[in-house]
């Protein structure tokens, strides 16, 4: 049977998506463009042995006939390696996945690391960095504010290190005025 900390993030997810789409009922400014905004979010699509996940390649289909303005990412998008040529082989398959995404023109994608991803390694943060620029950022379209976090920084798995923590404090506090904030993260 499932331990008890499985349970209490099951409880912890089913109460944010709760708490989500109340602010997104209950907000007027939001409400107002409800119809013409769409993102989507997407998490822990590995794919075991394959080189690329088939069904992550037929979600970014998916996705992408919906148009959104932003993909959003929460993590394990390969197996992991602490081999470069294997890690390189990993990504380029999770590229070849979510390659659909850019069939109706460009949809940006905000990614944040998951544990799978990194496997603690300085060495594999540094790639997901190149690839993706940065491990935590934020970014705002339209009237919504959303951050990207980083909870797998080498020494601090499965948590925000203080240098991200401030950074967060500071652009929460830089971006007060928006309608809404999104946050993406891959442990909560």
């Amino acid at each position: 049977s499932p331990g008890p900390c499985l349970h209490l993030r099951s409880l912890l997810r089913r109460v944010l998506l709760a708490v989500f789409a109340a602010v997104l009922l209950s907000s007027s400014a939001f409400a107002q463009d409800l119809t013409s905004f769409t993102f989507a979010v997407f998490g822990d699509t590995r794919p075991g042995r394959e080189h690329y996940s088939q069904v992550m390649r037929k979600l970014s289909a998916d996705m992408a006939t919906q148009r959104p303005i932003v993909v959003l990412g929460t993590g394990d998008y390969i197996e992991g390696s602490s081999k470069p040529d294997t890690l390189a082989y990993q990504w380029q398959g999770f590229f070849i996945a979510i390659a659909p995404l850019q069939t109706f023109g460009t949809i940006p994608v905000a990614l944040a690391p998951g544990n799978h991803d990194i496997l603690g390694s300085n060495y594999n943060h540094r790639v997901f960095c190149q690839y993706f620029d940065a491990g935590y950022y934020s970014f705002n379209r339209g009237a919504c504010h959303f951050i990207i976090l980083d909870t797998e920084e080498p020494g601090a798995s499965g948590r925000i290190g203080s240098k991200q923590l401030a950074w967060l404090k500071q652009d929460l506090a830089a971006n007060r005025s928006a309608a809404l904030t999104f946050v993406a993260l891959h442990q909560p």
